[in-house]
């Protein structure tokens, strides 16, 4: 079985747990694999250094979802308020169908175990996926996330599916 671990994007004593140059690669990857567009709906986000840049945001955790010490995707939280933030993930390609379920599996318990203080941090997670993208729609229920519905008009004039999480609604065992 492949081991599956998330790693968060983070600064420990000055020092980013991983590379300007790697979260670069990863930008190239996730243009490579034509998705940019679909997962960074955001006009900000031009280049390498942008993501780079956006990555590093305060109100954005990343985390890399490493599959047998390959790096296999990356999820990130961002809008946190008060116990809830949005929740965004990309899989590489190559993965695509391949471990995905575990892998979204461990990066929404990665998200519910963040402490502060000792107690959860997050609630809930929402998520906003494009109507016309049928796989993630389909994908994010199998992974536990209750579809709300949708919203007219919220994707460049295409629908968004509304969708959330609970940390005591999920068991991941």
């Amino acid at each position: 079985m492949k081991e599956i671990m998330v790693v968060g994007y983070v600064e420990i004593d000055g020092i980013r747990t991983f590379s300007d140059e790697v979260m670069k690669i990863i930008w190239e990857q996730i243009q490579k694999d034509g998705v940019a567009k679909t997962v960074f709906n955001i006009e900000s986000i031009k280049n390498s250094d942008d993501f780079v840049n956006y990555m590093k945001q305060p109100t954005v955790l990343p985390a890399l979802i490493i599959v047998d010490e390959e790096i296999a995707g990356l999820g990130w939280l961002a809008n946190m308020e008060r116990n809830y933030a949005f929740g965004n993930y990309v899989f590489f390609k190559k993965w695509w169908g391949r471990k995905t379920l575990s892998m979204g599996k461990a990066l929404i318990k990665y998200w519910f175990d963040f402490k502060k203080d000792g107690e959860p941090l997050i609630d809930v997670v929402i998520g906003q996926t494009p109507k016309n993208n049928q796989k993630a729609c389909k994908f994010i229920q199998k992974i536990g996330l209750t579809v709300l519905g949708t919203i007219p008009f919220m994707d460049d004039g295409d629908d968004m599916l509304i969708s959330y999480a609970t940390r005591k609604g999920l068991n991941y065992g």
